[in-house]
C-alpha cells in the first residue's frame, strides 16, 4: 500500500532500482530526539569529565565503529596535520564497538594519534547532547547515507558540517562543507582553514537551522504521518 523513505534521492531509487510505483511512495525525514540539557541539571557524567572539565576543544564523529563509517579517513587526515604542519586536532569518535573498532584503535596507535581521539562506546542521549553542544563541528565522512540523524542533530545544535562529498540529498548539499573522501588532504585543508571560514559557516548553520525548523519540527513530522495514515485508512476501506 505504501513505501516509506526519507529524501527525494532514495525515493529515486526505489524508482530506478525496484521498479516502484512513485505514487506509493512517501518521503518523510529522520527525526532527531535529542535535546539541548544544562549540565548543571545533570548528576552524573562521569564518562565525559576528563574531556568537558578541561574545555578539550574537538571535532565530532557519532557513528557506529563499522567500516562504511570511513573512520579511516578521518585518522589520515589527522596524521597529515600532525606530521607536516605540526597541528594537533582532537577528535571524539563515539558509537557501538562494531567490527571495524579495533582495526581504528591499531591505527590510531600507528598513525600516534592516541592523545587527540577520544573514543567512547553507545552513550545516553543526554551525553550526546553535551558533546553537541561543546563540539567544533560535526565532521561525517561515512561512505553511505543520503540524510542521517547526526547530520539533523547538527542542524538543531547549530554546529558546522563537514559531509562526504556528492552523497546528501539535493536540499541538503548547501548546507554543508562537503569533503572529498578519495583525498583525505581535502579535510586537512578544512580543518587547517576552520577558523578562517566561520563567517561561512555561520551563514550556513542559519540555512540550516531554518531548515530544521520548516521540515523537521514535530508538527510538521506529525502532520506526514497523519496525512499517510489518513491516506491508508482510505485504502484499506475499499475492501474488506
Amino acid at each position: 500500500l505504501a513505501l516509506i523513505v526519507d529524501t527525494e534521492k532514495k525515493a529515486a531509487d526505489l524508482i530506478k532500482f525496484y521498479n516502484s510505483d512513485d505514487k506509493k511512495i512517501n518521503i518523510i525525514p529522520l527525526k532527531p530526539n535529542i535535546k539541548k540539557i544544562e549540565r548543571k541539571d545533570q548528576s552524573n557524567f562521569d564518562n565525559l569529565d576528563k574531556l568537558l572539565k578541561t574545555k578539550t576543544e574537538y571535532f565530532f564523529y557519532p557513528a557506529q565503529y563499522w567500516s562504511h563509517k570511513n573512520h579511516f579517513y578521518i585518522l589520515l587526515a589527522l596524521k597529515t596535520l600532525q606530521e607536516k604542519y605540526n597541528k594537533k586536532i582532537n577528535f571524539v569518535f563515539t558509537g557501538h564497538k562494531k567490527n571495524n573498532f579495533k582495526y581504528i584503535i591499531k591505527k590510531t596507535k600507528e598513525f600516534n594519534l592516541d592523545q587527540q581521539i577520544f573514543f567512547f562506546e553507545y552513550l545516553k542521549d543526554e551525553e550526546i547532547s553535551l558533546l553537541y553542544q561543546n563540539c567544533k563541528a560535526l565532521v561525517m565522512p561515512s561512505l553511505i547515507g543520503y540524510s542521517s540523524l547526526p547530520l539533523y542533530e547538527a542542524f538543531y545544535f547549530e554546529k558546522p558540517i563537514f559531509y562526504s562529498k556528492n552523497l546528501l540529498d539535493k536540499s541538503l548539499q548547501n548546507l554543508v562543507n562537503e569533503i572529498d573522501l578519495d583525498n583525505p588532504d581535502d579535510l586537512v585543508f578544512q580543518i587547517s582553514n576552520f577558523e578562517n571560514n566561520l563567517s561561512t559557516f555561520e551563514k550556513k548553520i542559519k540555512l540550516a537551522k531554518n531548515y530544521f525548523e520548516n521540515n523537521l519540527s514535530d508538527e510538521k513530522i506529525k502532520n506526514k504521518y497523519l496525512s499517510l495514515l489518513n491516506k491508508l485508512k482510505y485504502l484499506t476501506n475499499i475492501y474488506e
